[in-house]
């Protein structure tokens, strides 16, 4: 099944910017995603996993899912963002969240 990308949800504007700390990304596939963001770090949810993002050492961990397939660049960036929302304090519950195109 697509993944649709206002599924996706932004974050409110005021944790929608650059990062305000150092952050180091890495891509995967949907299973690697799947396996990283639900089985290695517990995150509880009843979606399917298109990213994560975690603190480490002073330093924010995100994951993106990698360019194909389903994953198109759009997608990509749009979880990008969402994931960057939480690195600037937007809390793992959404609240405020925009599912806007």
């Amino acid at each position: 099944m697509p993944i649709d990308i206002p599924d996706v949800p932004l974050p409110p504007a005021i944790y929608d910017h650059a990062p305000s700390g150092v952050v180091e990304a890495h891509s995967g596939s949907l299973s690697d995603l799947e396996y990283l963001c639900h089985t290695q770090w517990r995150i509880v949810t009843n979606d399917v996993s298109v990213g994560c993002s975690w603190p480490s050492r002073g330093v924010w961990i995100v994951i993106l899912p990698r360019i194909g397939g389903e994953v198109t660049p759009e997608l990509q960036a749009r979880v990008w963002r969402h994931e960057i929302g939480h690195v600037n304090g937007w809390p793992a519950d959404h609240p405020g969240a925009r599912y806007v195109p």
